[in-house]
């Protein structure tokens, strides 16, 4: 009988495309271009945060420090407006960083005619202070220290009748001698989370402010009217709209 032969089977496999190159995971941008060149994709920013413009407000003077019954020295008086850099656009901000650069200084002659170290030296403090309760009323030094009794209010302690009121948020203590130094500069560089909230009013200054007024408010031992110590000092006050 003839013999039959048959042919082996043949099995047609179905070939992938691209078999050695790596499958992009879906939603993956990474894409291959002509010539084997790999194209990156571009960053992407979540759209869900809010970019917030951080705002200032700088303030300079030159003054004599005066007694401890003296008002403070505002430093965030804002008002509502269009400036994009400088004003607040509702009643409300969030103080983000406070910068204060000073220098505290004295005369010869001061000293020599002062009544409590003559011809020696002069102790001035300076203090960096929120309020809580602004009421549209800036507050003096012996609001914030207890200056009541006390000869020599620059050393006094914090006035416990208004703690609730007041956050200190710096206390520097300098003392200015003719045998060394008759000046002292200083940098004061805070981060803080600290609201103000403003009332109708829009004068940009503390009449402005029901709660959260930043003030400097200064004590000079030997202050004798004419004849005191005087501070020079810049300050900036970083803050977003709330």
């Amino acid at each position: 009988m003839p013999s039959c032969k048959r042919s082996p089977l043949k099995i047609s496999m179905p070939t992938r495309r691209h078999a050695n190159k790596p499958r992009a995971r879906r939603g993956s941008s990474h894409k291959t271009g002509r010539g084997g060149a790999e194209s990156f994709p571009s960053l992407r920013f979540n759209d869900s945060k809010r970019v917030v413009e951080v705002k200032y407000l700088d303030f300079a003077d030159s003054l004599g420090l005066a007694d401890s019954q003296a008002n403070a020295i505002l430093l965030n008086g804002c008002i509502q407006g269009l400036d994009a850099v400088n004003d607040r656009v509702g009643r409300k901000i969030m103080m983000r960083r406070i910068i204060v650069r000073a220098t505290v200084s004295v005369s010869a002659a001061s000293l020599a005619v002062s009544g409590v170290f003559p011809n020696t030296t002069d102790t001035i403090r300076v203090l960096l202070v929120y309020d809580r309760q602004t009421n549209a009323t800036v507050f003096g030094y012996s609001d914030v220290m207890n200056t009541s009794g006390n000869t020599n209010a620059v050393f006094a302690n914090t006035n416990v009748s208004n703690v609730d009121r007041f956050m200190i948020l710096e206390s520097r203590l300098f003392t200015l001698d003719t045998a060394k130094a008759l000046s002292h500069s200083f940098e004061i560089n805070l981060p803080v989370d600290l609201v103000v909230r403003f009332n109708a009013s829009n004068n940009g200054n503390v009449t402005d402010i029901i709660t959260g007024a930043l003030a400097l408010s200064f004590v000079d031992q030997n202050s004798t009217g004419t004849m005191s110590a005087s501070i020079t000092f810049n300050t900036r006050v970083e803050f977003v709209d709330e």
